[in-house]
Parts: C-alpha cells; structure tokens; sequence
C-alpha cells in the first residue's frame, strides 16, 4: 500500500501538476519532482534494509527550511537530496556538501558521490565544506541537529542532464547511489569483534557444557536490545559478551543491553557452572548479531510554491 501511495503521488507531481514538460521539440523539468521520486526510492531501499527512515514531506508541499532541518533531531543523520542549477549551463556532474569539522559527514558523502556517479554514469566533482558568516554556509548543515549532508545528484541546469533527469531510470540509478552508499555505511559495515571469550573451562567431573540454546536479540527501542536464550541444564548462571567484549559476568535466562551504539553488533552468551564462588565449567558461546538501527531523515527539498532549480532542453 505505501508503494502505491508513493507512485501515485509521483505520477501527480510528472502528470497533474506539470513539473514535467516534454514536446518533440525539447522540454522542461522543475527540480522539485526529480527529488521526490529520488527521495521515495532511497526511503524503500532504506526500510527494507532495516533502518528507520522518515521523510520531511511526501507530496509536493513547502517545507520551511528550519523544519526540515528540525526534523533531524532525535535522528542519526539528514540526508538532503537536490539536483543543481548553475548560472554556466555546460556544468555537469555530482558533488555533495557535508558540515565543518564532521570527519563521518565527509566520508559519506564522498561515498554517496562516488556511488552516484558508478550507478547513474555521471562525473565525480567532490564531496565539499562551505563556511558562511555563522559557520556552515547552508542552513540545513547548520541549523540540523544530526549528521547531515546535501547531496547535488546532477545539474538540472544543463540541457543534456535535465534531458536524462526527465527519465526515471536515471533517476533510480542516483537514488540507488545513494542507498548504496547509506547501506554500505549504515548496515553492512563490519561488526568489531575483540578479542572475544576464552576457551571454556572443564573439569575431570563433567565436560564443556552445552551452549545455550534459542539466542535470540531483539531491538527494544531507545538504542535498547532485549536478549533471551533457553536454559542450560547444570549451568549456575550466563556471561553476556558484546563484540568481544564482556559486558555481564553473571546474569540468569535473560538480559538487556542498554545504552548501545547505532549500528550492528554480536553476541555471545556462555553458560557457567560456579560452585563454592568458583568458575568450575563453563560453555561455548551462543552467537548472534542484532541492529541498533540507524534513524535517517531524508528531505527531498524543494516543494510546493517553491520548485528548485529549472531545466530545459
């Protein structure tokens, strides 16, 4: 039902409200309608790679700067999608702006950049800072309270790219630059691993204990994850250890990892055999991994009364 909603709403933008022209003679193309689709292609990608995604509008309406760049906080990062205009029509490319000093910003967007220009054949101008009078020169930079970065997908002001912004494939190969680039970061970097549990204690009375069994994580919320395993059968109580780490020495059938950072992470979890206050026995580790997901708030910019740079060809 939500695709339905998003293709309807952009065939409204292309078709009912004219924010595209075409004749046989050329065309015109109003920014505006190339970042929503855009925008509503990266959000699914997103979602169905697990992060939690927001957009700051989904139909063509203004948005107050101040609001989009509002809409961050509480969020991991901002991602504002925008095709560039240029007083110089034979300008092309992709190029991307990140905030002063934010090292994670610029690795990103320079990631996105080179993506974009992999999918969608476009060139590579850079991924920049812009200092203005009050630090960052763009407000959605400044004033967002996240990790937040502009990204210029091509130049609507020339004629050969608003020619190629005027098709939805091209447009599905920027977003999907940019979904890459956000996954690859987001999702699919690797866990840190540390250096992890000793090999598991024995005695001559019994040995290695069965590893607990139904490990399961699941996200609670609040950058919480609820841990739950089956019981081991002689085991005096459980270690919860996280990306190499022991996080809890000694808790029963069950634990909740508090405080955790956005991204993936592993588990393991030993059952233990104490007597006497002493570590007799002890299992090899049960193993999971969970996401803390990353909240992303993509803006597609421009809208309503205000349509972004113009395009013809």
């Amino acid at each position: 039902m939500r695709r339905l909603v998003g293709l309807l709403a952009i065939l409204a933008l292309l078709g009912v409200t004219g924010a595209t022209r075409v004749s046989a003679a050329g065309g015109t193309i109003y920014e505006k309608a190339t970042t929503l689709d855009e925008s509503f292609v990266v959000a699914e990608r997103l979602r169905a790679a697990g992060v939690d995604v927001a957009l700051t509008r989904g139909d063509d309406r203004y948005v107050e700067l101040s609001r989009r760049a509002a809409a961050s906080r509480g969020a991991d990062l901002l991602v504002s999608i925008h095709n560039n205009g240029s007083t110089s029509r034979s300008v092309v490319g992709t190029e991307a702006y990140y905030q002063i000093g934010n090292r994670f910003g610029g690795q990103l967007a320079y990631d996105i950049v080179r993506r974009i220009s992999a999918k969608a054949g476009t060139v590579v101008r850079g991924a920049f800072t812009r200092r203005g009078d009050n630090g960052d020169y763009y407000a959605v930079l400044r004033e967002s309270p996240a990790t937040a970065i502009i990204v210029e997908g091509a130049f609507i002001s020339n004629a050969g790219e608003a020619r190629r912004l005027s098709t939805a494939d091209f447009r599905r190969r920027i977003a999907d630059g940019i979904a890459d680039a956000l996954i690859n970061r987001l999702v699919l970097t690797p866990v840190p691993q540390g250096a992890g549990p000793p090999a598991p204690k024995s005695t001559p009375v019994g040995a290695v204990l069965p590893a607990p069994d139904g490990l399961a994580a699941a996200f609670a919320g609040n950058h919480a994850m609820n841990l739950s395993w089956r019981a081991v059968t002689g085991a005096t109580h459980y270690e919860v250890w996280r990306d190499g780490r022991l996080i809890a020495p000694n808790v029963g059938s069950g634990f909740t990892d508090r405080g955790l950072a956005t991204g993936r992470h592993r588990y393991e979890v030993r059952a233990v055999l104490d007597v006497a206050g002493a570590v007799v026995q002890q299992s090899n580790s049960a193993i999971t991994e969970a996401l803390v997901p990353w909240r992303v708030i993509v803006d597609p910019g421009h809208g309503g009364r205000d349509p972004g740079a113009v395009g013809r060809w």
